[in-house]
């Protein structure tokens, strides 16, 4: 699984990130967070932008507003569980 993270969350996408690995779930399925940068993408693209290289990149974007509140967190952690099991 890739996620697209907005360009002014890498830190908390990082913590997420070792949230994810320390709860084991990376022994059971791939994620990969990319930034812009990685996908040459400016930092003030349109959010029509970013969907479409997330969709063509089979991508989900997580954008900057949803990092900030912990039932996101949540939420991202059930997503993936459910994913883990669905593979």
């Amino acid at each position: 699984m890739k996620f697209l993270i907005d360009h002014n969350i890498r830190g908390q996408a990082q913590l997420l990130l070792k949230v994810i690995e320390n709860e084991g779930w990376l022994n059971f399925v791939a994620i990969r967070f990319v930034t812009f940068e990685e996908m040459a993408l400016a930092i003030d693209s349109s959010d029509r932008a970013v969907w479409r290289l997330a969709q063509a990149n089979h991508m989900t974007h997580i954008p900057h507003f949803k990092m900030y509140y912990l039932p996101f967190q949540e939420k991202f952690l059930i997503m993936v569980k459910k994913l883990s099991i669905n593979t």
